[in-house]
């Protein structure tokens, strides 16, 4: 398999809306402010609740991306 280039958005608070609202505008605005766009691969996240705050967690969305070509 061949490497890829990954962009990596970590977020942290009120789950789920806080990993919803960071997945929009990462296509809402990041790819419309880099030179990036979505490579063809799988985009994947993680989420580890936070025992000590109900609600409340620390995710990473992990986006496959490609230089765009001019």
């Amino acid at each position: 398999m061949k490497a890829g280039t990954w962009a990596v958005f970590p977020n942290e608070g009120e789950f789920p809306s806080t990993l919803q609202n960071t997945m929009a505008r990462i296509y809402a605005e990041w790819f419309m402010t880099t030179d990036y766009e979505l490579a063809e691969s799988l985009s994947f996240s993680f989420t580890k609740m936070n025992p000590d705050r109900q609600g409340h967690a620390y995710s990473e969305i992990w986006i496959p991306v490609v230089k765009k070509e001019r």
